[in-house]
């Protein structure tokens, strides 16, 4: 606060001035020199000049804002994101920022319509399409996508491909040879007699661009509708295809009297394989749940681990003991419990078909003579077994071999000691 000594003095001039100011814009002269002697004089001249955009009253106050040597009253004036001072009725509103801007543009953020600022928008995720920007949740709320090239189009305009998970102006080149990952479902059961007990389905991976090109795949649905022959993600794109069976009552006798009476299924079996391809095995029983299946022949797991010892330590079929199998019963595990059958994911791939019929009657063996016990399946191993598994492992070198295998994975998975029998 000034004190007397410091106050503004006006001379003869000054106050001629302010009256004639006063007098034409209809201010109380007293009250104008009451107010200005407390100012400096810069700031009175400003006053005068800003008559159109402050009253006496807002000055005193200090109810307003300065640009250019000019002020601007608070109430009809705003001071814009970007620092300019603006008419408030010619401003936008930012409602992302909460502030006043010189232009603001429209914005659907989900369902909702939104004015946003240059610097708002330039600052947010955002997508313009026709004169609009929408954020990522708006876009799926109005149908629209973002293109494989980054522009945005209605969704009922273009298409979408399975194979890179991008949207094209295009249709994806359909696959004439295969079907997509499961695509298809096929729930019917194939049996031969009244009254099945056993069940058994394949999964055959191969890769032969020969063989899987040697069909159109509506030819093949057409020929065998109780098959599939489909895309896997894990086989290569050019000849990788993976054939899946029915679910067939286990007779082994029948259901290879249908394979072999099929040049189509014959060739697709016994086509090319790579490390690549594996052959898994499904197996259910009637009436019991999965879990209840493989509590009765999970004795016979360390012959699988046996068998298939390559395959143990592979990210997708990753050898485990039986208690482990049971509580964990990941996908990618050796043995994968499902809540209708048992899955042996640790087979490998299919030689041919006599090697799909050797296993299937292996599968048929164990279901005949459950156990939970690996004493009791390395038993029956070398004893009911013995003939079948010698088919496949001729000479007693080769036979002594897996034997050596099966204890060794006893003891690794199960903790159980196996004396070998002579």
């Amino acid at each position: 606060m000034k004190t007397a000594t410091q106050q503004t003095v006006f001379d003869l001039q000054q106050v001629r001035i302010y009256f004639e100011f006063c007098n034409k814009n209809n201010i109380d002269f007293k009250e104008f020199l009451s107010i200005a002697k407390d100012k400096e004089s810069t700031n009175i001249d400003r006053f005068i000049k800003s008559t159109e955009t402050v009253n006496l009253e807002q000055w005193n106050n200090g109810e307003f804002y300065t640009e250019n040597g000019i002020y601007y009253n608070y109430e009809d004036y705003c001071e814009t994101m970007e620092g300019d001072i603006m008419l408030i009725d010619d401003a936008s509103f930012c409602e992302h920022y909460e502030e006043y801007t010189s232009e603001v543009f429209e914005v659907k953020i989900y369902k909702y319509t939104k004015w946003y600022s240059q610097k708002a928008i330039d600052n947010c995720d955002l997508h313009y399409y026709n004169g609009y920007y929408y954020d990522s949740e708006a876009l799926q709320y109005h149908e629209l996508v973002i293109m494989e090239n980054g522009n945005i189009e209605s969704e009922n305009d273009v298409y979408y491909w399975e194979s890179d998970g991008e949207y094209h102006y295009e249709p994806e080149d359909v696959e004439k040879y295969v079907s997509d990952y499961h695509s298809e479902t096929i729930s019917k059961k194939v049996t031969f007699s009244k009254n099945p007990q056993f069940y058994i389905g394949f999964e055959i991976e191969k890769e032969d661009e020969e063989i899987k090109e040697s069909i159109l795949i509506d030819e093949f649905k057409s020929e065998l509708p109780n098959w599939r022959k489909e895309k896997d993600g894990s086989l290569d794109d050019e000849s990788g295809y993976e054939l899946i069976s029915p679910t067939f009552e286990l007779n082994p006798k029948e259901i290879f009297k249908i394979i072999n009476n099929s040049e189509t299924l014959t060739k697709h079996i016994n086509a090319e394989k790579s490390n690549a391809c594996g052959g898994h095995i499904n197996i259910s029983e009637e009436g019991l749940t999965g879990n209840e299946l493989f509590a009765k022949i999970k004795g016979y797991t360390p012959l699988f681990h046996a068998l298939y010892y390559k395959r143990i330590d592979k990210n997708y079929s990753k050898g485990k003991s039986n208690k482990d199998l049971i509580e964990d019963n990941e996908k990618y595990q050796s043995v994968k419990i499902h809540s209708n059958r048992v899955e042996y994911r640790i087979v490998s791939a299919v030689n041919n078909v006599d090697t799909l019929e050797w296993r299937a009657k292996l599968m048929l063996l164990i279901l005949k003579n459950p156990t939970a016990c690996p004493k009791i399946a390395y038993f029956n191993i070398q004893s009911k077994f013995k003939k079948h598994i010698k088919q496949m492992y001729q000479n007693n070198e080769k036979f002594e071999t897996l034997n050596n295998r099966i204890i060794k994975y006893t003891l690794d998975f199960e903790n159980v000691t196996i004396e070998k029998t002579n």
